[in-house]
């Protein structure tokens, strides 16, 4: 009770206060028993321990990060932003999904999780799932922190889900461009070799500037400042651009262009 009247009156919280809120989570992970039951199996730590328990060891860092804040708005703004990260993850994860060659996006992965650094393709498949598993948890946990402390309300989980269906779009697609040029070089060297010279030059600005503009509209979301008219105008005019682009590269990439 005195948690959730700190959150009314925008006064800063204690990792006491926020521990109060979500200790049964922590207890329960927020996932159905057949998956708990699975994930207290797989071993995800150096010490033997279960996923479980790397996830409540990672999510007890982040209650003390959002904890660490010094006010009520610098620890909405860290919630927020972590929710937003989770959104990575899962989106990655569902990309590695539809790929064929796991090149198309292991070198994204290990950029993104540099402890996979010298992992194989096949521990790289592993790790993210895992880290898409852990991400699913601390989002739950994060939106139930948010809207019971944080002000995060139905408005602003719309807004939230504008940036979740930008993260899956995106990646899908840069996952996807990757991947087809990989099947149609397989046999060729050279044509792959001028395939992604092609590719970083003519794709990979028009892609960093959507990863630009997502983390602008995760800015805007946690200053309450976020126009969604803005967001659809500027996302199709991205969709346009990559879609003229793509119209002109040296190998057909299926419909990656639509």
């Amino acid at each position: 009770m005195l948690a959730r009247l700190k959150g009314v009156f925008q006064r800063p919280m204690l990792e006491a206060d926020l521990l109060r809120v979500i200790e049964y989570r922590i207890k329960t992970p927020p996932m159905p028993q057949d998956w708990l039951d699975a994930l207290a199996k797989i071993r995800a730590k150096s010490d033997g321990g279960s996923l479980t328990d790397l996830w409540r060891h990672e999510f007890r860092a982040d209650i003390k990060s959002i904890a660490g804040e010094a006010t009520w708005a610098l620890q909405r703004a860290r919630v927020i932003r972590r929710i937003a990260e989770s959104y990575g993850w899962n989106a990655l994860s569902a990309a590695t999904k539809e790929a064929i060659n796991k090149e198309a996006w292991l070198d994204h992965f290990k950029a993104a999780f540099p402890k996979a650094e010298a992992a194989s393709p096949e521990t790289c498949e592993f790790l993210v799932m895992q880290r898409c598993i852990l991400a699913l948890c601390t989002e739950a946990c994060l939106v139930e922190i948010g809207q019971a402390l944080y002000n995060v309300n139905q408005l602003k989980m719309l807004e939230l889900q504008v940036i979740e269906s930008g993260h899956m779009e995106t990646q899908s697609l840069q996952v996807r461009v990757h991947d087809r040029m990989l099947e149609m070089s397989k046999n060729d060297p050279e044509l792959r070799a001028a395939l992604f010279d092609w590719h970083d030059e003519h794709c990979v600005p028009l892609l960093n500037d959507e990863w630009r503009f997502l983390d602008a509209l995760e800015e805007a979301v946690v200053s309450d400042s976020f126009d969604v008219e803005k967001a659809q105008r500027q996302g199709a005019e991205f969709r346009a651009k990559l879609a003229a682009v793509l119209q002109h590269m040296p190998v057909r990439v299926d419909d990656a262009d639509q």
